[in-house]
């Protein structure tokens, strides 16, 4: 069998650079945890999954796009089904909850039982809905409203397996002490006969379609049995190897397709009932369904759907990102982001969502990541893993020598916001700040450990000029100009992975899940200033360099805070429930993780920035482009860095926006309508740009009738 990879975007794809609404500047199709199982429709159009943290999604593959998305909180997902057509899913908790979504009357839900629905399935038309419950019932649910139409007591124990008919007049359940029951109807009555076939649990059921066909039984030891459907008698058995099979489809010619845990994929012949090794593929076969045409489709848990022999296999898309998100870096001025997830490390273009992994090879497995921000280009540093020990490589590999770590080991690294700086932290509280210069990592400050916590996390604060390290209830502000370090004390509950200093307040700000504190100079006990509902917990703190207060997002909404006291001032809603924000440090932006999985990332509303330039977005080589005005380098609140005018300060308020440059010492007056041209009130003149053509700071003077650098 020969197999070609189809890589759908179950996990993350880069969307198109179009604007959509609600100020997102490109959308993915999400991050995900591992796929558990698979199914698809009867043409392999649809395809419904399940993931280790619960979530439902359905997908059509013609379009390759969610059709649906579910979040199952708080009991997990224990079984899926989909009808024949895709226009139907349903499956059930652990807590004996049946859902029901269709394309036509949307999401439904019932309690069956107190116990863990093991399996569920459906009838050909999708009418019926069959659920088998853990040691109580089993039940038939008419699929419109789901009300029961037949429930008995089971009389078996745990069920991992269930088959059926194409009208469900005879349904088998298999449970984990070995036995199958068979459940026949006929008309409004129905019998219930069982046996035991093997001594371990059985890990699933298949009907061979046509008359004769035998039900397929597989158990944890490997053994794949042929029982007659009439009486469960065994007819026949194959040893099929200790891997634990994942997922199971028939071709309707005789074979069964088996995918294992470890990627490969079994074929047996039912006729000459031998067993062959055939694909190997590099993660779990969580689904597989044979098409018409020979091609046999293969999911991993991974989201990678494969084609396995047929006519006209090809690759169709390829996610670039994979796994839960676990920590994430974004800096536009450099325009990339580090992401980690449990599946590896990734590097993302932010002006359209690309994402490239960091595979490991000659320089080991990358653990951290930042990203250094330099005159030259950006600088992707990593702590790695390898052979000899942790390094620090970076990427470009010419921009810095790898480094040897010596006799102590980083757990955490962060990257300044407006210098080359690194600071790396041990698990004791020892810090390291390193810069970037002439091609190495040069040590320019060393703080000696603090064993009296545990230090878990490092960020820079205040514009590069002091590095907070946290720890449960411990947390510690190191001054880089001198070297003073200031130790407070930390409620039980904070976590500080939200943490900021607020100029305008003169007070270090941070939050837990769902509270905010602050901390005055000189002072060692913090003050709780705010308290989010359970459940509505902060995700992400923001604090503006240009006035008084606090940003925190929420699942719901974007709230603003006056500092010191924690007042209320207003909230915005957000388009879609959210779990996840990473707020850029040098920009007006936010990547976002929906509620369902989807990655974006999102314009902030009411950002100066965002207000004198609606249509601004990530430029493909770092910084952000306007209309018209040219790119920018970065920003901070109202504070901008001009490509050619330099650091500057925006009023975007009518009749502006207004803007106020170090170089020109004087307030300009522009717009989207005005540029290239811009007012200066210093010389009461109109001037002439270059913008946005030409990153040059020439302008024509129509005072004076003269070209001349920008300036006083």
């Amino acid at each position: 069998m020969r197999a070609s990879r189809i890589l759908l975007p179950l996990l993350l794809t880069a969307a198109p650079p179009a604007l959509p609404a609600a100020g997102d500047l490109w959308r993915s199709e999400g991050l995900d945890a591992p796929i558990v199982q698979g199914v698809f429709s009867a043409d392999g159009s649809t395809l419904a999954v399940r993931t280790a943290d619960g979530r439902i999604v359905v997908r059509d593959l013609g379009g390759a796009r969610d059709a649906f998305a579910f979040s199952n909180p708080p009991y997990p997902v224990a079984a899926l089904s989909l009808s024949a057509n895709g226009a139907q899913a349903a499956w059930g908790d652990y807590r004996g909850n049946l859902y029901r979504w269709s394309t036509a009357a949307g999401l439904r839900q019932t309690a069956v039982g107190g116990a863990a629905l093991g399996a569920v399935g459906q009838t050909a038309d999708g009418a019926e809905i069959v659920v088998a419950g853990d040691g109580s019932a089993h039940a038939f649910l008419r699929a419109s409203d789901l009300a029961v139409v037949h429930s008995q007591s089971t009389g078996i124990e745990q069920v991992h397996a269930l088959a059926l008919d194409a009208t469900a007049a005879t349904v088998f359940t298999g449970d984990h002490s070995g036995q199958v029951q068979r459940i026949a109807r006929s008309g409004t009555q129905y019998s219930t006969s069982s046996r035991k076939v093997s001594n371990v649990g059985i890990r699933g059921l298949l009907l061979a379609p046509g008359s004769g066909g035998p039900l397929l039984c597989w158990d944890q030891d490997g053994r794949l049995r042929f029982l007659s459907p009439a009486n469960m008698a065994e007819q026949a058995s194959l040893n099929i190897g200790a891997v634990p099979v994942r997922s199971a489809a028939h071709n309707g010619a005789g074979i069964l397709f088996l995918g294992l845990a470890d990627g490969a994929i079994l074929s047996v012949n039912l006729d000459t009932r031998t067993v062959s090794r055939g694909a190997e593929l590099d993660a779990a076969v969580v689904g597989l369904h044979a098409l018409n045409d020979g091609t046999l489709l293969a999911l991993t848990e991974h989201g990678a759907l494969h084609a396995v022999g047929g006519p006209a296999p090809g690759p169709l898309l390829e996610p670039p990102l994979r796994g839960r998100l676990a920590a994430a870096g974004l800096s536009l001025a450099t325009g990339i982001g580090t992401l980690d997830t449990d599946m590896g490390a990734f590097r993302l273009r932010l002006a359209d969502g690309a994402a490239q992994p960091e595979e490991a090879g000659a320089a080991g497995r990358p653990l951290a990541g930042a990203v250094l921000r330099r005159p030259q280009g950006p600088v992707v540093v990593r702590l790695t893993l390898e052979a000899g020990g942790l390094s620090l490589v970076a990427d470009p590999a010419a921009a810095c020598a790898p480094m040897a770590i010596g006799d102590w080991t980083p757990v955490a690294l962060a990257a300044a916001l407006w210098s080359p700086r690194l600071a790396l932290m041990s698990g004791d509280g020892a810090l390291q700040i390193r810069i970037l210069e002439g091609g190495e990592l040069r040590l320019e400050r060393a703080v000696a450990a603090d064993p009296s916590a545990l230090w878990t996390a490092v960020r820079f604060l205040d514009l590069d000029r002091a590095v907070l390290q946290t720890g449960p209830r411990a947390a510690r502000m190191v001054r880089l100009g001198d070297g003073a370090v200031v130790r407070f004390a930390l409620p039980a509950t904070a976590r500080l992975d939200c943490a900021g200093f607020s100029l305008p307040a003169n007070l270090l700000v941070f939050a837990d899940a769902g509270r905010l504190y602050t901390l005055a100079p000189g002072l060692s006990e913090p003050v709780l200033r705010y308290t989010a509902s359970a459940a509505q917990p902060i995700l992400a703190l923001e604090l503006p360099p240009d006035r008084p207060e606090a940003r925190i997002w929420t699942p719901s909404a974007l709230v603003r805070l006056a500092l010191p006291d924690g007042t209320v001032l207003g909230s915005q809603a957000h388009a879609a429930p959210l779990a996840g924000v990473m707020v850029a440090p040098d920009g007006p932006f936010a990547l976002t993780l929906g509620s369902a999985g989807g990655l974006a990332l999102t314009q902030i509303a009411g950002d100066p920035l965002v207000k004198a330039f609606p249509q601004l977005r990530p430029a493909a080589a770092g910084g952000m482009d306007t209309p018209a005005f040219g790119r920018l380098r970065a920003s901070h609140g109202a504070w901008l860095e001009h490509e050619p005018f330099g650091w500057g300060y925006v009023y975007p308020e009518p009749p502006g926006p207004w803007f106020w440059f170090i170089i020109t010492g004087g307030w300009l007056a522009g717009g989207d309508a005005w540029f290239p041209y811009l007012y200066s009130m210093r010389g009461e003149e109109w001037v002439f740009t270059l913008m946005p053509d030409h990153p040059y700071p020439w302008v024509y003077a129509f005072g004076s009738g003269e070209w001349r650098v920008f300036g006083p």
